[in-house]
């Protein structure tokens, strides 16, 4: 007879092994979910464009393009069963076996057994599921729509049929006009009930993920009823579960655009003549319109905050490059017009301008600041960040007055990026931040978007990055090779060995002109050259008549004739034509000035055209019509610093500038 112990033993293991059995049998059915055993749909849809930042290995991120269909529409990311309470979406894996899950734990989707799917449905998914690439249907079946109860083909037909619906709306096509733009959250969901009906913006939930201090749109997701129909109204299949997950984008999102795609809004208008803007044989660094779209050269001239105030279509500031919005007491423009090897002529820009990577400036910027080239960065006014030696906040002559940004490739080939904006750029590196100030327009402390400015940016080959370097440095300009913030140094040694030799005060008293490949002359002016700036351009361009736009503030140099006395002359140059002040120029019939100042209607950027119609050029310079014709002190202001000009004989952006700078002109001889 047992003893009892011996009883007691026995029934402590069988409770122990029942037990077991249970938690046995619990966790396989924790593991074998049931199809079908669900109640709404989660239906999530991505913006491709973010998507591919983070991602930009994947095989559909690699083949994007701007002109492709994730570049301005919603994709689908899936169509996922859903259990009430299950807010990580668990569910899944229906019936599906050990070995696939492991494939698909381990992201190895394209060793997955491929769905059954019609070749209809296969083309139909490459265009609404760009992931299909990359084997995504393949995680989306086996995880989500195993669970769904329906065949594999009915249920890919359901999802992109239900995502071309989408697509369709106003609500859609709203994201898509503000590629590139900072929008109102109120608003994009202001849009969605106008399709959807009033009181539908608690079925749609905006996720946003925040890089350098800016939230991008990434998905969007809705909850569907169970009984959905390919041929019904999406709107009558939306519901709103108790439990519903909550968004995460904040009050103001931003559009980011796929690399190459352009934002269209407000008065703008595209190239009517675009061809291939750089040569098959090029693979280069390039100045680029927007991100992926590389031209010869492009032209942008920023408006000022009297007559064009803050950014256009509504557009809001984002401080890609650094920096926190500053409000400069209500008071800035980032609205521009720009011009490019493409369409030579002026049209207006959307959004703000450096801001965002459709425009010509933030774009051409980006690669760069973002990339891994080498570059070099220089500006009279960094205003102590970064610490010139020798200088306070600004460094001034013999210092040259010149802004701009050189980059390059390891073979030495890339662009030159002339800017009249003080204090901007003053970082070549995210790696190597600003330590005090912002770094993207509209978000450093100097209100340097206030009055009106130009850009300008250039093809190089590597023999024209030499000429470019050599004429910086005849220039005198502020650098500090030393400094990664403003320089990294690389590439051919020829190149490098010019570099090195920046950051100096030039002796030249000898002016250089060069002509680069793309057909532009360069001129560069030392500091020890003491002549008024835009007199010696004209001489040099064989006494060409020129009407410059610069800033025109004490002391004056003003318009100048066939007859007038210039006694700070270096004869060896010949003779200069007349050179006029332009006070006034417009734009789409608004006038605006075009004198120097601190008020809103004052200019700061610096070009010029020929007044001779059988001599079409448009100049870029960096120089001020500031100091004197003649007198003892011929180094005074501007006549004593070094600078460089960029002269382009384009007949339509020759049209177009002058048309952008007609109006009043300053007397002879007056203020």
């Amino acid at each position: 007879m047992r003893s009892k112990k011996t009883l007691l033993g026995a029934i402590l293991v069988s409770c122990l092994l029942s037990i077991i059995l249970v938690v046995i049998s619990a966790a396989q059915g924790a593991s074998a979910p049931v199809a079908g055993e669900f109640d709404s749909y989660v239906f999530s849809l991505s913006w491709q464009p973010a998507f591919c930042e983070t991602k930009p290995d994947k095989q559909e991120c690699v083949s994007q393009t701007p002109d492709r269909y994730d570049a301005k529409n919603l994709v689908l990311h899936g169509l996922w069963p859903n259990k009430q309470g299950d807010k990580q979406h668990k569910y899944g894996f229906c019936g599906v076996s050990n070995s696939i899950r492991k494939l698909d734990k381990a992201s190895t989707w394209c060793k997955m057994p491929a769905p059954g799917l019609s070749e209809d449905t296969k083309t139909n998914l490459a265009q609404f599921m760009p992931g299909f690439a990359s084997c995504l249907e393949r995680h989306e079946w086996y995880k989500h729509g195993t669970c769904s109860g329906l065949e594999a083909d009915e249920y890919f037909t359901l999802a992109y049929t239900l995502t071309s619906k989408v697509d369709d709306t106003g609500f859609n096509k709203y994201i898509s006009r503000n590629i590139g733009n900072t929008i109102n959250t109120d608003d994009l969901l202001t849009e969605f009930e106008k399709v959807f009906g009033d009181g539908s913006r608690s079925y749609v939930n905006l996720f946003c993920e925040k890089v350098d201090g800016t939230s991008r749109l990434t998905e969007v997701r809705m909850y569907l009823k169970t009984d959905l129909d390919a041929d019904g109204q999406l709107k009558d299949f939306l519901t709103s579960p108790a439990d519903a997950e909550q968004g995460t984008c904040p009050q103001k999102i931003f559009i980011y655009p796929v690399a190459g795609s352009m934002a269209s809004g407000g008065t703008t208008t595209t190239p009517t003549e675009a061809k291939p803007p750089l040569t098959t044989e090029y693979s280069g660094p390039a100045p680029l319109l927007a991100k992926g779209h590389p031209v010869d050269w492009w032209f942008v001239f920023k408006l000022n905050a009297a007559a064009f105030p803050e950014c256009g279509s509504g557009a809001e500031r984002n401080c890609i490059f650094g920096g926190a919005v500053q409000d400069y007491k209500g008071k800035y423009s980032q609205q521009f017009v720009y011009a490019s090897s493409e369409n030579a002529s002026l049209q207006k820009g959307a959004g703000c301008v450096g801001d965002t990577l459709q425009d010509p400036v933030g774009a051409t910027f980006d690669q760069v600041y973002n990339g891994s080239l080498f570059y070099v960065v220089w500006n009279d006014q960094f205003y102590g960040d970064p610490q010139i030696a020798g200088c306070s906040k600004s460094c001034s002559s013999p210092w040259g007055h010149s802004k701009g940004m050189l980059a390059w490739n390891d073979k030495g080939e890339g662009f030159v990026m002339q800017v009249s904006t003080p204090s901007w750029p003053a970082s070549g590196s995210s790696f190597s931040p600003r330590k005090t100030d912002g770094n993207t327009l509209g978000c450093v402390n100097d209100n340097d978007v206030k009055v009106s400015q130009h850009f300008f940016s250039l093809r190089l080959s590597k023999d024209d990055v030499i000429k470019v370097l050599q004429s910086l440095q005849n220039a005198s300009v502020v650098t500090d090779p030393a400094n990664s913030q403003i320089v990294r140094n690389g590439g051919p040694s020829d190149v490098q060995g010019i570099v090195k030799k920046l950051g100096k005060k030039s002796t030249n008293t000898t002016h250089m002109k060069v002509t680069l490949s793309t057909g532009v002359e360069l001129i560069s002016k030392p500091s020890g050259l003491h002549m008024p700036p835009w007199q010696l351009v004209s001489a040099v361009l064989n006494g060409v008549p020129l009407r410059t736009a610069t800033w025109w503030a004490t002391p004056y140099i003003n318009t100048s004739t066939a007859s007038t006395t210039i006694t700070c002359w270096n004869e060896d140059l010949g003779t200069s034509g007349p050179v006029q002040i332009a006070t006034t120029g417009s734009w789409d019939g608004t006038t605006f000035s075009l004198k120097g100042g601190p008020q809103l209607d004052s200019n700061h950027a610096k070009i010029g055209v020929s007044t001779d119609p059988s001599k079409t050029y448009a100049i870029f310079g960096d120089l001020n019509q500031q100091g004197t014709l003649s007198g003892q002190n011929c180094a005074s202001s501007q006549n004593g610093r070094g600078g460089t000009f960029y002269i382009l004989n384009n007949k339509a952006l020759f049209d177009s500038m002058t048309n952008l700078i007609k109006g009043e002109t300053a007397s002879v001889g007056t203020q």
